[in-house]
């Protein structure tokens, strides 16, 4: 009986180292911010360049570079910060103010582009276009250095998380929003007059609904 009871004690004991270790080594809800850590996502301005080649005054564009042009000065629209440069080689400053009238007309707004000199003009004439845009990105993925089929630890995998870094890097709309919250908009002080007058007045509030707005419940298996 004593024997019996020592070695049910020694099991016990076992038992309980074990599953004391698996405790002290699993992870919590609070090793989801390491993912960040592991995977951080940098955000760096990058320049975004377009050489067009100049074919002299009145030459205007051909459909080729037309193309190219619209979808950088697109981009820029979207994407860039600043002013949007033109520059032309010594002597032909002319050609700068033709392409930025036509940059104008796909539109930017003439105070956001800057019309100047190349200082090192390459061979040939053409016009550069330039802005800067800042890009998201994230150490790229595919660590499967560790053997996932072993995880006595409890460990996150060395890839855990990055694909979501990824495709957060990938889709966000102004990178600068990772780095610091946006300006708040002005408030529209004619809409603030508009409620308080008519919360005087005892009217609803709440703006008109427009025909493509309903709050119909669905009928969806009514029946």
């Amino acid at each position: 009986m004593t024997h019996r009871s020592a070695l049910l004690r020694l099991v016990f004991a076992v038992a309980a180292l074990g599953l004391a270790s698996c405790a002290m080594s699993a992870k919590g809800p609070e090793d989801a911010a390491e993912v960040g850590l592991r995977y951080p996502i940098t955000v760096a301005p990058e320049m975004r360049t377009l050489r067009l080649p100049y074919g002299g005054p009145g030459a205007g564009l051909d459909q080729n570079m037309h193309g190219q042009l619209e979808a950088f000065v697109r981009d820029y629209l979207d994407h860039g910060n600043g002013v949007l440069t033109l520059s032309a080689p010594p002597g032909r400053e002319a050609a700068s103010r033709e392409f930025a009238d036509d940059v104008v007309a796909m539109g930017v707004a003439r105070s956001r582009i800057l019309v100047g000199v190349d200082d090192m003009p390459q061979p040939g004439a053409e016009i550069r276009l330039s802005y800067v845009r800042y890009v998201a990105q994230t150490k790229p993925c595919g660590d499967w250095s560790e053997n996932l089929g072993t995880t006595f630890a409890n460990d996150p995998s060395p890839n855990f998380g990055c694909a979501v870094q990824q495709n957060v890097a990938a889709m966000v709309a102004d990178p600068r929003d990772l780095v610091a919250p946006s300006a708040m908009a002005p408030e529209d002080a004619q809409r603030a007059l508009t409620v308080l007058d008519k919360y005087r007045k005892g009217e609803a509030t709440p703006s008109a609904k427009t025909d493509d707005q309903s709050g119909a419940v669905s009928e969806v298996n009514k029946n």
